[in-house]
């Protein structure tokens, strides 16, 4: 069993780029559209958001070369119970982990090392008006669904008006994971 690291540099052997739609999930939720704000309000409320709920550390990619079609927010790997509510102490948080997971980790991390036994999962946020199911894939990868290079990403452009009228919405990725094993080696949960 090959065990996913924690992020993939250029010489990993894996692709530098990672395009849209995101990693296969344990599930996928979709929100109502929003009210027509700012991109960068938007930003701020699902960030505020996240961090109300403990996520301290987000890692902000653009769906889009020039955030064209939103963004995402990424979060830490975090232990959960089995129902999925947090666990609300030290525990919580592992140093083997310490910042949010990148996209080319989710998309690997089907087998992986965890802190111990448990239930574990990190989140994907999407702010986006591009389609989620993977039959409506965009025609290309391109600049347009562009969201991970080795390049850094451009700054938010945070006055930009969207419109939930276009489609845009919020979309949760839930990734979780779990190990029955005292070495901790568990496997991504939802996967067919």
């Amino acid at each position: 069993m090959a065990i996913a690291p924690f992020g993939a540099d250029p010489g990993s052997g894996r692709a530098p780029n990672a395009f849209w739609p995101p990693p296969q999930a344990s599930r996928v939720t979709e929100d109502a559209p929003l009210a027509d704000e700012a991109l960068g309000e938007t930003a701020e409320r699902l960030e505020r958001m996240l961090r109300g709920e403990g996520h301290l550390a987000l890692r902000r990619y653009p769906i889009g070369a020039r955030y064209e079609h939103g963004f995402v927010l990424t979060t830490r790997l975090e232990r959960i119970h089995e129902d999925g509510s947090i666990v609300a102490s030290s525990a919580r948080w592992s140093d083997l982990y310490p910042a949010p997971a990148n996209l080319r980790w989710l998309e690997g991390a089907d087998a992986l090392r965890l802190p111990g036994p448990g239930r574990y999962r990190a989140l994907l946020v999407a702010f986006t008006d591009l389609p989620v199911v993977a039959k409506d894939r965009p025609s290309g990868w391109d600049s347009a669904t562009l969201m991970e290079s080795i390049d850094e990403p451009p700054p938010l452009p945070a006055s930009r008006r969207v419109r939930a009228r276009a489609g845009y919405r919020v979309v949760s990725f839930v990734y979780e994971y779990q190990s029955t094993r005292a070495d901790g080696i568990g496997r991504r949960l939802g996967l067919r």
